[in-house]
């Protein structure tokens, strides 16, 4: 009897967090979360425009001359990062382009990592970005089969960065 409660207890449990996880993880748990960037055009293009909900504002970083300067590059690289607060199992990640111009050059070469670590002293690439690709469909969405879980996710470029949302 012991044994059929202690089994019916477990099958339970596993139900029930498949079923917590299979909601959360639809779920964009980015959103009102604490976002950091090496720099920004101007005050209207803020870095927490990414995790707005809103398509028509975006994060740019300027290029070299015209960049406000926030926190600095991580070795000469433009960045922007979100803090989700905790550790998490990510499925998916989607970076939505600017929708007002089409700038391709801003479109590509993102490395795309995630950490535990604010400084990101250990990382994992969990994916990259080389090509624009075409302008109507520049969004890039990266699918991840990671049993890793990350607090921080952390975009670079060589080059200027502008983008509209982060997913």
């Amino acid at each position: 009897m012991i044994k059929k409660i202690i089994s019916f207890a477990l099958a339970s449990a596993l139900v029930f967090n498949a079923l917590v996880f299979n909601v959360y993880a639809d779920d964009n748990i980015s959103s009102g979360k604490s976002v950091y960037a090496s720099s920004r055009y101007s005050a209207n293009h803020d870095p927490s425009n990414v995790l707005d909900g809103n398509e028509k504002t975006f994060w740019s970083t300027g290029s070299d001359t015209s960049a406000e300067n926030l926190t600095g590059r991580v070795n000469s690289l433009h960045y922007i990062m979100i803090d989700l607060g905790e550790k998490h199992f990510i499925s998916k990640i989607v970076l939505k382009s600017r929708r007002d111009i089409d700038r391709p050059n801003e479109r590509k070469g993102y490395t795309i990592e995630g950490s535990d670590d604010f400084n990101f002293s250990r990382s994992a690439i969990l994916g990259t970005k080389d090509l624009a690709g075409d302008f109507s469909k520049g969004d890039l969405e990266l699918n991840l089969n990671s049993e890793q879980s990350y607090r921080y996710i952390r975009v670079t470029s060589k080059s200027t960065m502008s983008m509209s949302e982060f997913e």
